[in-house]
């Protein structure tokens, strides 16, 4: 007992040492928080744990003012978004409102008081305390809080999975100064803390490197496969082009890439290519999927439609409609039992050229006058031509084509003026 009077009487002493200095601020006597009185703008020297000794009233009452406002508080304060009256449930509403980048710029951009701030003196345990701007270093992942006078873990108070059994540094701001070093250690030691901090680290990879993140690594690798798919098909409608160029056949006795026997100029070709092309090698080698290897007949065909009526076709027409006038040919011809009829066109072409196109081949049902005509003006229509600009019919001698009363070339006139 002899001690502790001992030092409540040098307590007491030191603080009528520093009663001197409440003389030369202005005071105006405000109730104190629970007890506690805060003075802020004193020059008093503080001790090593921020502690400034000073006189109290015999009711356990400071009367002091506080003199010094401090600069305008920042806005990516997280004691603003914290408040100390909201429960658990607000802070995680009010946590999970916030955007991705609200939340970066908060970790990116927290209010960090200067090298001269002062900071607010709080009475407690005996002595005036206060933060000291040197435990920022000490403790990276802390910081303070302008609008309510305390610290933070930000890590923790953004990304805590379950906050509801924590406290200081999490729901709350700690201000207990005089226990500092003890609550700190314990805090950043806390398997929650390293969680915290881990999905920290993991937000921020993912908001300056959006490249190393989950969803964009399998958009990655689905841009890979489009690419590598796309070099595939254009290796294979090249081949393709290249065998209709020189008026050569696709297909040979087998369909396997790797056979021995003739696999036709199609798959030979291909191959050659891949010798030179790793990426079209592997797709031959091993497919990534059994059903896409775009290698089949019905592939190839499907290519061969495609050059021929968007490339080709598209190509020629245009060509047609700049020359307005032109003539028509046509003729039947029998394949594996069908009926198909060739159809041509003959025009002079920008250059003054004469040139006899074909166009395309259209199977037939039947082989009268009126139905080939009919089928030839529609066939006009489909690939875009006006079938007014004919200027000129070509037929063979068969009677359903040359017959002046039911020919196609008499149901045409009868229709336009050829």
């Amino acid at each position: 007992m002899g001690r502790c009077k001992q030092k409540d009487r040098e307590r007491k002493r030191a603080a009528e040492g520093c009663a001197s200095m409440f003389n030369f601020v202005s005071k105006k006597p405000r109730v104190p928080d629970e007890g506690s009185a805060s003075l802020v703008g004193t020059s008093a020297s503080n001790d090593e744990d921020g502690c400034l000794h000073a006189e109290r009233s015999n009711d356990d009452q400071l009367k002091t003012q506080s003199i010094y406002t401090g600069p305008q508080v920042s806005s990516y304060d997280i004691g603003k978004v914290i408040q100390a009256t909201m429960s658990h449930t607000e802070i995680d509403e009010a946590i999970n409102n916030m955007s991705p980048g609200d939340k970066y710029m908060m970790l990116k951009n927290h209010v960090k008081p200067g090298s001269d701030y002062i900071f607010p003196k709080t009475y407690t345990g005996g002595c005036y305390r206060s933060f000291k701007l040197s435990w920022l270093q000490e403790f990276n992942w802390m910081v303070y809080s302008q609008n309510v006078d305390g610290v933070f873990c930000l890590g923790c108070s953004l990304f805590c999975t379950n906050r509801s059994a924590k406290g200081s540094f999490v729901t709350r701001p700690f201000t207990a100064w005089q226990k500092k070093a003890e609550k700190c250690r314990e805090h950043q030691s806390s398997k929650y803390h390293q969680e915290a901090l881990q999905l920290k680290d993991e937000f921020l990879s993912s908001m300056e490197k959006p490249a190393a993140n989950v969803r964009t690594l399998l958009d990655k690798r689905k841009a890979d496969n489009v690419r590598n798919n796309r070099e595939v098909v254009k290796a294979v409608a090249e081949t393709v082009l290249y065998c209709g160029r020189q008026c050569i056949a696709l297909r040979g006795h087998v369909e396997t890439p790797n056979e021995e026997r003739n696999p036709g100029n199609f798959l030979r070709l291909l191959q050659l290519v891949a010798n030179h092309n790793e990426t079209v090698k592997n797709h031959l080698a091993s497919p990534m999927m059994k059903n896409a290897t775009y290698i089949s007949p019905q592939t190839q065909n499907e290519i061969l439609d495609i050059m021929g009526n968007d490339f080709i076709l598209s190509g020629l027409v245009t060509e047609i409609k700049e020359a307005k006038f032109y003539s028509i040919l046509a003729d039947e011809v029998t394949s594996h039992n069908i009926e198909h009829m060739a159809f041509c066109v003959r025009f002079v072409d920008r250059e003054s050229n004469i040139r006899e196109e074909f166009l395309t081949f259209v199977p037939l049902s039947h082989t009268t006058g009126v139905y080939l005509a009919k089928t030839i003006l529609q066939t006009i229509e489909k690939i875009g031509l006006d079938p007014s600009n004919i200027r000129g019919q070509g037929y063979d001698g068969a009677a359903n084509m040359s017959s002046q009363n039911v020919g196609v070339q008499a149901e045409i006139k009868k229709r336009y003026e050829v």
